[in-house]
C-alpha cells in the first residue's frame, strides 16, 4: 500500500511541476504580449505626434505665408 501512495505522490508531484511550467510559459507569453501591445501603442503615438506636427506645420504655413 504504501508503494502506491508513493507512486500516486510523486506522479502527483510530477503534474504539478508540470503544470508550474505551463504556468510560466503562459506567463512569459503575456509579458511579450504585454510588451508588443505597448511597443505598438508607443509607435501609433509617435506617428501621431508627427502628423500633428505635420499639420500645424502646413496651417502655420498657409496662415503666416
Amino acid at each position: 500500500m504504501a508503494a502506491n501512495e508513493a507512486t500516486a505522490a510523486a506522479a502527483a508531484y510530477a503534474a504539478a511541476q508540470a503544470q508550474a511550467l505551463d504556468a510560466e510559459v503562459a506567463w512569459d507569453a503575456a509579458r511579450a504580449a504585454a510588451r508588443h501591445a505597448r511597443d505598438v501603442c508607443a509607435a501609433a503615438q509617435r506617428r501621431r505626434r508627427l502628423a500633428r506636427a505635420q499639420l500645424l506645420a502646413v496651417i502655420g504655413e498657409a496662415t503666416h505665408g
